[in-house]
């Protein structure tokens, strides 16, 4: 049985007592599935329980890796068919054209390393992400104005801007694929947020075999391309085949990069999980302790790096207008 079926919710006495920081944090990909799996370890090792009030959880992906999320902590992609698929989606018909798309009947097995094939997955279950979202957002949000009532004797909860961290790599194709589409519908629920994002590049996938690192690294350069477009101030596009067509600029708060090699000289690699645990411990930080409001007050300041964050070993975690020059040649 997963360690995440198995867990306890925080009694609200409890809770009270922490710097407890409402918000979403949506793990994208596998490498999204990693990292809230060492956040649920971290919760049940320091805190002796699975779930708190204020702090949801969600891992999108095509197939399950997580060991320790609950039911209501993962939402599967599913695509079957993908030949079907396609025909559906007039932007990915020349995908058709690819000996790899031909090897794969169906999304099963993940998508393959190719971010289109990830947008797509999104594509079909967009409706069901956006709900799932919304719900979460809405559960959080009530819960923390109830609880801010509450502390400060007003009757009428407090209307939230909620943070919402997307945690994903510009490695592969399912966190790839879908990353830019999410950040920018999610600006379109009714629950006002600021949206956040850990990316790790592909320098966190060296153990990899060759031909494999090669194919990470050609995914990450263009995704650092787009991402400064977007950061820049660029026009994203959003089109499916239902006719929903839409264009939007700003819809990403601060975006911070992890590197593959710590401030010590330590290799972050995904092999040994030292690049996820470090963003586990970030996040930890972030939602329980006063970290979190610190580096939300010096965000909403316009302040764009935090002394602290250098503490968490991942020293290039940096916002990607100030520092992309340097990373973006792979």
């Amino acid at each position: 049985m997963m360690e995440g079926n198995q867990s306890k919710t925080v009694p609200t006495a409890r809770w009270q007592q922490w710097h407890v920081l409402p918000s979403l944090i949506v793990g994208l990909g596998g490498s999204g599935q990693r990292v809230l799996d060492e956040l649920k370890r971290l919760f049940h090792e320091r805190l002796g329980v699975g779930d708190l009030p204020l702090v949801e959880l969600l891992a999108i992906d095509v197939v399950p890796e997580h060991r320790r999320l609950g039911s209501g902590e993962f939402l599967q992609l599913r695509v079957r068919g993908l030949a079907h698929a396609l025909e559906r989606f007039p932007w990915s018909r020349a995908l058709k054209e690819s000996r790899r798309i031909r090897r794969l009947p169906n999304l099963e097995q993940g998508c393959g390393g190719i971010p289109p094939i990830g947008r797509l997955a999104f594509a079909v279950n967009r409706d069901e992400v956006l709900r799932t979202l919304r719900h979460k957002l809405l559960r959080v949000s009530g819960r923390a104005s109830r609880h801010l009532a509450g502390v400060h004797g007003v009757e009428t909860p407090r209307r939230l801007e909620l943070p919402i961290w997307l945690v994903l790599s510009f490695f592969g194709s399912t966190g790839s694929g879908m990353f830019f589409d999410l950040a920018a519908l999610i600006r379109e629920l009714e629950v006002s947020t600021r949206i956040y994002a850990i990316v790790f590049l592909p320098s966190c996938f060296s153990h990899l075999p060759e031909g494999d690192y090669r194919r990470g690294q050609a995914v990450g350069y263009a995704m650092l391309r787009q991402l400064h477009h977007v950061l820049q101030g660029g026009e994203f596009a959003l089109a499916y085949d239902d006719g929903d067509e839409r264009r939007c600029h700003g819809f990403l708060d601060q975006v911070y990069l992890v590197d593959g090699i710590s401030e010590s000289g330590l290799a972050l690699n995904g092999d040994r999980d030292e690049a996820f645990r470090m963003a586990a411990e970030f996040l930890f930080s972030y939602a329980l302790t006063d970290f979190g409001p610190r580096l939300e007050a010096q965000l909403l300041n316009e302040r764009l790096a935090h002394t602290g964050v250098a503490a968490f070993g991942i020293h290039k975690i940096v916002h990607p207008v100030d520092k992309l020059a340097r990373v973006q040649k792979l």
